[in-house]
């Protein structure tokens, strides 16, 4: 299964509120690196959706998503710090 297929896969999950499916298929390509991936799961951590909210795992993700320079998760990590969630 390639990259493109696990991540319509998991809009298709997510956008059905089906999060726990969309976890499955974001996460092994967040894991090797897919900066949209690793943002979704991120808000899915911050948010509880799916999963237990879970503030340490949000900012992991946005973390290495910025890390690649996405935007969103750039200020949304911004946000974290300004609160004081580091």
């Amino acid at each position: 299964m390639n990259i493109n297929d696990r991540w319509v896969r998991g809009q298709k999950a997510f956008e059905a509120g089906d999060f726990k499916i969309a976890l499955e298929e974001w996460l092994p390509i967040a894991e090797i690196g897919h900066a949209n991936a690793q943002f979704n799961i991120a808000q899915m951590y911050r948010r509880g959706e799916g999963i237990t909210e879970n503030l340490a795992a949000s900012l992991k993700w946005y973390s290495q998503a910025a890390e690649q320079g996405h935007s969103e998760a750039i200020c949304n990590l911004g946000t974290f710090y300004e609160d004081g969630i580091n």
